[in-house]
């Protein structure tokens, strides 16, 4: 159970993740039928606004709207119940993160997800970091997760893998090539745009640090979100011929996905 507990703290491995249709209006091809397809159109709509939420918001808002197809509005309502759910869990995560400790364990049919939280906080094995969204795995939590690897390595091996370890800063151009995998998640990658620091003075005379707008990179670095385009750049240089297969790679390594509200 305890093992259990420190899962969801350990550092994240690779994680290899594997259109909206426009519909265009019809070109209207006689000037004397414009009266009568725009009442057409006007009918549709309001049809269309009666069965669709959001073909009513945008009208709501003064946009001129052209009904959007079934496929497009199917998404559209994917898209909207997924945001309502993802800022539901947002709200309870907060909630339980204000939540002061009290002792007490939820009993996990009641509630798996605080009782996991409550078992952690019960064995003490994390704590806030000062970053917001990041923890601090504590002895006994870092104790757990090394006890995970060492159980999980020698098997990973016995399969003719190796450890390997790339860098934790991506350039910004690798991830380009890859825009299509990388799309669902570009909203959450932390972007190093400055490679230095330099001393400054505030208005009252007290030291201070900022950015040297003088060390601008010419190609941003992305904190490692997955490690998919670097490890691709590097089997291109160690795969040169069929000799060289099969190449078993492992990584144990941190991911960061920044989910900012």
């Amino acid at each position: 159970m305890a093992v259990a507990a420190a899962a969801a703290h350990i550092p994240r491995g690779n994680s290899f993740e594997t259109r909206r249709l426009h519909s265009r209006p019809a070109q209207l091809s006689c000037r004397a039928s414009i009266c009568i397809l725009g009442m057409m159109l006007i009918s549709r709509t309001a049809l269309l606004a009666a069965r669709s939420p959001l073909t009513s918001a945008l009208a709501f808002v003064g946009k001129a709207v052209q009904p959007p197809g079934p496929i497009v509005l199917q998404n559209a309502k994917q898209k909207l119940a997924l945001r309502a759910v993802k800022e539901k869990i947002e709200e309870e995560t907060e909630e339980r993160r204000q939540k002061k400790f009290d002792g007490s364990i939820t009993p996990r049919s009641d509630d798996w997800s605080t009782w996991y939280l409550d078992l952690v906080d019960a064995a003490d094995l994390v704590e806030n970091a000062p970053v917001r969204g990041c923890k601090i795995l504590k002895p006994d939590g870092f104790a757990l997760w090394e006890l995970i690897q060492s159980l999980l390595d020698p098997k990973i091996k016995s399969m003719g893998v190796k450890n390997a370890y790339f860098p934790v800063l991506i350039p910004v151009s690798f991830l380009a090539k890859e825009a299509a995998h990388v799309a669902g998640f570009a909203k959450e990658c932390a972007v190093v745009t400055h490679h230095r620091l330099r001393s400054a003075t505030k208005q009252d005379g007290t030291p201070t640090i900022e950015i040297d707008p003088e060390s601008q990179l010419a190609d941003p670095y992305v904190v490692r979100p997955t490690s998919e385009t670097v490890v691709w750049d590097a089997f291109g240089r160690w795969v040169k011929s069929y000799r060289d297969l099969p190449l078993r790679i492992n990584q144990w390594a941190n991911v960061m996905r920044w989910e900012r509200r």
